[in-house]
């Protein structure tokens, strides 16, 4: 993975280094928020210097850097997100690494709470979802209940041929007798 970002020279549209050598970046949020409407979700490393060629930082504390996240995540996003963070050796330091799980199309898109604003993942960068992208999650969703109910139907309607005009579905518990118990 890193290895990857070290070629490109920046990390990409599945991926976001943070810098955490001062704490935990505010800058997180963004990426939570676009990561989860992004199509397969993302990961976000914390501790890594990407002007540094993505060298690895001498973290304090990796461990409250990854419950930071953690936080955030539960709690300056709506919907929440539970995302799968884990701090990992790496190049003789510590990195946190936080796989961002993309959301059910009911869902989306994902909001950061204190701003109310939501975000897509733009190679490079978080950018502020706009009016169509959000018509577009909309669709998405529409979409998947149209899907569910297209494999739903055949089944109802089928049940639903099986009666004749007049006569009752199925038998009534009486009827079941102890079968039913």
């Amino acid at each position: 993975m890193v290895d990857t970002l070290r070629q490109e020279g920046s990390d990409n549209t599945e991926i976001e280094v943070k810098s955490a050598l001062g704490g935990y970046p505010r800058s997180v949020v963004k990426s939570l928020s676009s990561f989860a409407n992004r199509p397969g979700g993302g990961t976000i490393l914390l501790g890594l210097s990407e002007d540094g060629g993505f060298s690895v930082e001498e973290l304090a504390d990796p461990a409250g850097l990854a419950q930071s996240l953690v936080d955030q995540a539960r709690k300056g996003l709506d919907p929440p997100l539970l995302p799968d963070v884990e701090v990992a050796r790496f190049e003789g330091g510590n990195v946190v690494i936080a796989r961002i799980p993309e959301l059910a199309p009911s869902l989306k898109p994902c909001r950061v709470r204190a701003t109310g604003k939501a975000y897509v993942r733009g190679y490079d960068g978080d950018h502020t979802i706009s009016e169509q992208e959000e018509e577009v999650c909309r669709e998405e969703y529409l979409a998947s209940l149209v899907a569910l109910l297209k494999q739903l139907l055949p089944r109802v309607l089928g049940e639903h041929d099986r009666v004749r005009p007049g006569q009752r579905a199925g038998r009534t518990r009486r009827e079941r007798g102890a079968e039913g118990i």
